[in-house]
């Protein structure tokens, strides 16, 4: 089934309504009689898996894109295939201080953060307790050719809800 064009230059465009609702969504149904939801798309454009409705965690961070499931069912998978030697799969995390949709680029600055893995977990009232993070900062100014970058391992220990710094390396590769 084909819906749209084949040809360069085609698209396809999915609008709930006229754009005054504040509850609708677009949804791929599959399965029998498409008695699954596949994926949702809301109106502030946020894309779930598995889910119906958005979550935050962290108390504000509320993601664009959103995977629910039970056991493995909400994992999410990376596969790369590619030739003996030439790595894995990969995740990409990138900061800069331009706005996005300019295509113009501003050089990060020392202390800037480059990317962060947080880790959350409920404690029965929300997903906003912190147990444990992996952040990269800018060890330096970054230019074109230089892009030093500090590690920092943090974790929260028992009877708190903060996270300590516990292991950091230095962009010389110092483990203090």
């Amino acid at each position: 089934l084909v819906i749209g064009g084949t040809g360069t230059g085609s698209s396809l465009s999915l609008q709930s309504t006229s754009g005054v609702g504040a509850t609708d969504f677009i949804r791929a149904l599959v399965g029998n009689n498409g008695a699954t939801e596949a994926w949702r798309t809301l109106t502030d454009g946020k894309m779930l898996f598995g889910g119906t409705s958005s979550l935050t965690v962290a108390g504000n961070v509320t993601g664009a894109v959103q995977l629910y499931g039970t056991g493995v069912a909400a994992a999410f998978t990376i596969l790369r295939q590619t030739t003996p030697g030439a790595g894995g799969g990969l995740i990409a995390l990138g900061s800069s201080q331009s706005t996005p949709s300019t295509g113009l680029f501003s050089a990060l600055t020392t202390g800037q953060g480059v990317g962060s893995l947080l880790f959350f977990g409920d404690d029965g009232v929300d997903v906003n307790q912190q147990a444990a993070s992996i952040s990269c900062q800018a060890a330096a100014n970054f230019s074109s050719g230089s892009s030093p970058g500090n590690l920092l391992f943090n974790t929260t220990p028992t009877g708190s809800n903060t996270t300590v710094q516990r292991l950091f390396i230095d962009s010389a590769g110092n483990v203090v």
